[in-house]
């Protein structure tokens, strides 16, 4: 009799619960759906279904891996891009935020106007003897250049600079130094050279008595006054292989 009793209890308690919580297969429907557990067993069950389609067609999988790893390549090396010219600032340049590139602007016979970052040398002197609001202005342009005389000479990338372009951007020189505008005036200037870190490893050794010697360009010497950190490539994040005053683009012409 206690038994019928407990069962007729269980089932009546049973019933109430039923009745007042409804259908329970549905409830834990929606609690799975609320708690994200169906999202994973609908993503559970895609991966097997994909899983057990790539099997049967082994050469289809292969091509999407390799497509997969062809798209994953490319995002990377974007990524690593865009993060080089645009997130990070440029290495061994001091204060990078203060450093900018000029452009001028000329109304074309249209009426459009165009940007343009080049202009002549007396109008950068012209620029720099007037700029009141500026701590320094460098001017620099780029271009192939022969280094070394006879079989053994080799073309350098070269960027052709002023010296206040050295006071711009302040790179912590691994040997020596700069040269001031005084050395780099297209007339009046001297024969002096920056070399690059990998030019000077690859080219001289790394030769740490380097700063001070003569090396030949276009058949003439140029005094080594400086060499710069591994990684420094300037504003533009160009490759340059060595620095140069602005004349020496009239030597060997």
């Amino acid at each position: 009799m206690h038994e019928e009793r407990a069962g007729s209890a269980h089932a009546t308690a049973r019933f109430t619960a039923l009745r007042r919580f409804g259908n329970v297969g549905y409830l834990k429907e929606e609690v799975r759906r609320m708690t994200g557990l169906a999202l994973v067993d609908a993503l559970r069950q895609d991966l097997d279904y994909a899983i057990r389609g790539l099997r049967r067609s082994p050469l289809f999988a292969l091509t999407i891996i390799a497509t997969l790893a062809i798209g994953i390549g490319a995002v990377t090396t974007m990524y690593g891009v865009v993060r080089q010219i645009i997130l990070e600032p440029p290495p061994h340049i001091a204060d990078p935020d203060r450093v900018a590139n000029v452009y001028f602007t000329r109304t074309q016979p249209d009426g459009r106007i165009a940007a343009y970052d080049r202009t002549s040398y007396p109008i950068f002197e012209h620029l720099r003897g007037h700029a009141t609001t500026v701590a320094a202005i460098g001017a620099m342009t780029d271009e192939s250049f022969a280094v070394g005389a006879g079989p053994r000479a080799t073309m350098a990338s070269a960027m052709l600079v002023s010296g206040g372009y050295w006071a711009a951007v302040s790179p912590p020189f691994l040997l020596g130094g700069g040269f001031a505008d005084e050395a780099a005036h297209p007339v009046t200037g001297e024969r002096v050279v920056v070399l690059g870190y990998a030019f000077w490893r690859r080219q001289f050794g790394a030769d740490s008595g380097i700063v001070g010697r003569t090396i030949a360009g276009k058949g003439q010497p140029y005094r080594v006054t400086g060499v710069l950190p591994r990684g420094f490539r300037g504003v533009d994040l160009q490759r340059v292989d060595i620095w140069l005053p602005f004349f020496a683009r009239e030597d060997g012409e």
